[in-house]
């Protein structure tokens, strides 16, 4: 029975904490049916010191599994595609009901930067392969501008960049490129907006 201490309002009620299991309980299972569920979750300290498992290991058992639907199913790089997002949002119920929290001065938010930046080295270390054969992408952070048309610098497309351009002109500073591409088309120069990041794919696109 709910005890409401004298006052009605759902922030007063005196005995929360019998309803914590439940509340969790529902938590996750709603968590599981939203990929794009957000919010901050809840864990039980107790629950935390009980587990042995580094967030690096729980990263990799999502992403072993992935790796495992793909290779039975290579079709789900393209009709099931993942972003970093959605290794997040299928790791975050597994680390609640594990009572995983998030350590020191960290936050889930925190948490979840350290999921993304898991991602790539557990793909190589574990499986040898780049995270897009899983079928997990990230929105491209490179831009290349030609014949002033705009194209992603992203896994899929630096094979067909590579072939624009007598030369290509990384550029750092955002509005450089607008200034620029006019005259650039008539030399057949490429442009590309690196927004100070020297991705993977812009690398792989100059070499």
């Amino acid at each position: 029975m709910i005890d409401y201490g004298g006052n009605y309002g759902k922030s007063r009620i005196a005995n929360l904490p019998v309803f914590a299991d439940k509340i969790v309980e529902a938590t996750v299972a709603i968590a599981k049916e939203m990929p794009t569920f957000h919010g901050y979750g809840y864990a039980e300290s107790d629950r935390s010191s009980t587990s042995e498992k580094t967030l690096e290991q729980y990263v990799y058992g999502v992403l072993l599994k992935r790796w495992e639907a793909v290779k039975q199913n290579p079709s789900l790089k393209v009709t099931e595609r993942w972003t970093l997002s959605t290794v997040w949002y299928n790791l975050r119920p597994i680390l609640i009901i594990a009572g995983y929290e998030p350590k020191g001065t960290s936050s889930w938010a925190g948490t979840r930067k350290t999921v993304h930046s898991f991602v790539d080295k557990i793909c190589w270390q574990y499986f040898h392969k780049p995270r897009e054969e899983l079928g997990i992408y990230a929105s491209p952070w490179a831009i290349m501008y030609y014949h002033e048309q705009a194209y992603p610098v992203n896994f899929g497309a630096i094979s067909g960049l590579s072939k624009l351009g007598t030369d290509i002109i990384l550029i750092e500073k955002e509005g450089i490129v607008e200034v620029l591409s006019p005259f650039a088309k008539y030399y057949g120069i490429a442009l590309v907006n690196t927004k100070g990041r020297t991705t993977k794919y812009v690398r792989k696109l100059v070499k």
